[in-house]
């Protein structure tokens, strides 16, 4: 989170990029702030092309990161640099502050490397939402053809450059993911809409200290709490209450299968309604 001031200069809530709240125009943030791509930001220190141009000599945003050990968090900024310098090139060099090597975020206190990268790829995600068929502003690992967390989706009808779902989709969130849903708040989860089914954010009945494992029966009726990648479905061992139900991928994956004795059944072979094209390859896993 980047501290933030509302367009008309009053101090508002944290701002996240993207977020209408927190817009503004040069000279309207409050004192201390600078408006960075029509955000306000805290900024210090001198200004800094380092990542502006484009020759070859310049530095590259894969330097980023605020220690030699970072690795895969470090790439997570340096990503997210990458993202910026495509859909908001102007604010490239201000970010780069904040998140390049050395940069501002590594050297707060209370806050570890791993805030800052965290940071970051929330603020990528922000991006993201924004401009979903920008592929430099998908997740790392987004147009491998291999389904990864922090991804919806990658590749396929109605998967975006970005790995997210296109807007034209019904589908909302990432099943086999959960991205694109409050883990603290609520669940992707199968829907039912009028004319299909779909991938939509259920809110959470139960509070966060109840939970139950996968293929337990739920514990009220459509609520799995806070199971691990799991969903409430009726199935034939749990027809009353339905059971917390391992969801799961039928393509390419680095996530886990599942567990013995079930196999990852399409869900359009297990509802009665249509899916948004695309959904074909999410499952569940279902008795052999």
């Amino acid at each position: 989170m980047i501290a933030g001031a509302c367009g008309d200069g009053s101090q508002g809530g944290d701002c996240v990029a993207g977020t209408e709240a927190c817009a503004c125009v040069e000279g309207a943030c409050a004192t201390g702030l600078s408006c960075v791509s029509n955000y306000c930001v805290a900024l210090g220190g001198p200004e800094s092309d380092t990542y502006g141009g484009d020759s070859d000599d310049e530095a590259s945003a894969g330097d980023s990161g605020g220690s030699d050990s970072g690795g895969a968090g470090e790439d997570l900024c340096a990503h997210f640099l990458d993202c910026v310098k495509q859909v908001q090139p102007e604010g490239l060099s201000a970010y780069a502050l904040l998140y390049g090597p050395g940069g501002e975020c590594y050297g707060i206190p209370g806050l570890t490397d791993e805030d800052c990268w965290a940071e970051c790829d929330a603020l990528r995600e922000g991006f993201a939402q924004l401009h979903p068929n920008e592929s430099a502003c998908g997740p790392v690992d987004c147009g491998d053809g291999a389904l990864s967390a922090g991804e919806m989706c990658d590749g396929g009808p109605n998967c975006t450059e970005a790995c997210r779902w296109a807007w034209s989709s019904l589908n909302e969130c990432g099943l086999a993911t959960q991205v694109g849903c409050d883990p603290s708040e609520e669940r992707c989860t199968v829907m039912s809409g009028q004319v299909s089914n779909y991938f939509g954010c259920q809110p959470h009945i139960l509070p966060p200290d109840t939970s139950t494992g996968p293929n337990a029966p739920c514990l009220v009726t459509s609520e799995c709490a806070y199971a691990p990648n799991a969903i409430c479905i009726g199935r034939p061992d749990c027809i009353d209450q339905g059971c917390c139900t391992e969801v799961c991928y039928l393509g390419p994956t680095d996530l886990g299968g599942c567990s013995a004795g079930f196999t990852c059944t399409s869900v359009e072979s297990l509802y009665s309604k249509d899916f948004p094209n695309g959904s074909e390859l999410f499952g569940l896993c279902w008795p052999s």
